[in-house]
């Protein structure tokens, strides 16, 4: 893609920064509309949207119109992970949580995996089928699937206990699991005033949460690195070591991995609690990639070493949000406060991202 548009200097970074601009801009008010909307009703047309766009950056014949877009994108974007990370949050018990919200955060690497083989296939098989470059058919068949999963989002994403319209909960297991989350303290949806909003901003949990969680976020960005040194990495006489099939197919242990170290660690803060300590133990495996990383030796091998070992401590999320979800037992609290917290993350992202010039990023884009 970067060839075929024909990007010029930071040009691939600002269509990062523009979707993380728009992603900033959306998540509070997004955050706010799902506790006035079903989330059953606005995740999945946000996500409709998303696809929309998606398919249409197949057509674009230049950066600008991709500018639009990639803002759009975050902008639709915005909804999907703090939505669905509020929703897990009223329907598990703290022993349960972190173990849900490490399955769910592990449909990112679990979607890179697929993603990874879709382009190998993809490259291979549909390069210029059609007359369309097979970067093209990537935007194509994530709007279509998109779209389809969307669709199903309408009927099966749960809303809150008690007010569920779901079919596949019978009304009996509907008020089981009311009365499982009271007993866990776990409040009942109030309405939104601005009594509540100034409740929140004074609340000490807000500040430390938001403080750690967008540390964790900025520092979990060093592994996008690897499929940009992978394509720089030369043969001795000079010819680049790994193909376009390689570098999508390389990551692919990483994202393994990562999806193994969710399960563990966040399964093991639920089941022995001490959640402070799993999360230090996930960040010891972040200081030790980037201190190889830093130092950057001479072997091939070692620095593949120190960007895998970053795949490894992508469970601390979930278990921070389990930990703060212990604490703030109202459903608008959490909504603001990871809406917050989010926000802030990509708010100095995005700045940090677009006045790098000599740091150029890797562009990922979500399935």
């Amino acid at each position: 893609m970067k060839e075929a548009l024909n990007f010029q200097g930071n040009e691939l970074n600002y269509l990062d920064t523009l979707f993380r601009i728009g992603y900033a801009l959306f998540l509070i008010p997004s955050q706010i509309i799902l506790l006035k909307i079903r989330p059953s009703i606005w995740l999945p047309s946000l996500e409709c949207a998303w696809g929309i766009c998606t398919g249409l950056m197949a057509v674009m014949p230049s950066v600008k119109g991709m500018y639009a877009l990639r803002f759009l994108i975050g902008v639709f974007e915005a909804s999907s992970f703090p939505g669905i990370t509020c929703i897990l949050c009223s329907w598990y018990t703290p022993a349960e949580l972190a173990t849900r919200l490490a399955i769910f955060g592990s449909s990112y690497p679990a979607a890179q995996i697929f993603v990874g083989f879709m382009q190998v296939a993809l490259h291979e098989g549909m390069e210029g089928h059609l007359g369309i470059p097979g970067w093209k058919w990537l935007f194509i068949f994530n709007a279509m699937m998109t779209i389809i999963i969307a669709g199903f989002g309408f009927f099966l994403i749960p809303d809150s206990p008690g007010v569920t319209r779901v079919f596949w909960l019978t009304k009996e297991e509907n008020e089981l699991s009311k009365r499982r989350m009271t007993r866990m303290n776990k409040l009942a949806q109030t309405p939104f005033t601005w009594a509540t909003v100034k409740k929140i901003f004074s609340s000490w949990v807000l500040w430390v949460f938001m403080g750690a969680y967008s540390t964790l976020g900025w520092s979990q960005n060093s592994n996008t690195w690897i499929t940009l040194w992978l394509k720089a990495v030369k043969n001795v006489d000079g010819t680049n070591r790994f193909g376009i099939s390689e570098l999508n197919a390389i990551p692919i242990g990483g994202y393994v991995l990562q999806i193994i170290a969710m399960f563990a660690f966040a399964w093991a803060s639920g089941r022995f609690g001490g959640r402070y300590g799993w999360i230090v133990a996930q960040q010891m495996t972040l200081v030790v990639g980037n201190i190889i990383l830093s130092v950057w030796p001479e072997s091939f091998a070692v620095k593949m070493l120190g960007f895998y070992i970053l795949w490894l401590n992508h469970a601390a999320g979930a278990i921070m949000i389990a930990w703060m979800s212990d604490v703030c037992p109202s459903p608008e609290e959490r909504a603001v406060v990871i809406g917050v917290a989010c926000t802030w993350l990509y708010v100095v992202d995005a700045f940090a991202n677009s006045t790098s010039p000599s740091r150029p990023r890797l562009l990922v884009f979500r399935i």
